[in-house]
């Protein structure tokens, strides 16, 4: 399994994910959408893991555009 950095325990450890919904503000209006969350098995703290960062992104982008179509390219 690969391991997520934990900028608290200043180490790679284990991990488990939980979804969390969240919102992000976009030129002023909330965007909802699934945020997965990196725990660190050691501390419990939220961990980093790249391949999270780059879904998570994606999620936002498609509650983005699911409510503005137009700005899409």
């Amino acid at each position: 399994m690969e391991k997520a950095y934990c900028e608290n325990c200043d180490k790679f450890v284990d991990y488990k994910t939980v979804e969390k919904n969240t919102y992000h503000i976009i030129h002023g209006k909330k965007y909802y959408y699934n945020r997965i969350v990196v725990l660190c098995n050691e501390c419990g703290k939220e961990a980093s893991l790249n391949d999270i960062i780059d879904e998570n992104i994606w999620r936002l982008e498609e509650a983005y555009f699911k409510e503005n179509p137009k700005n899409m390219n």
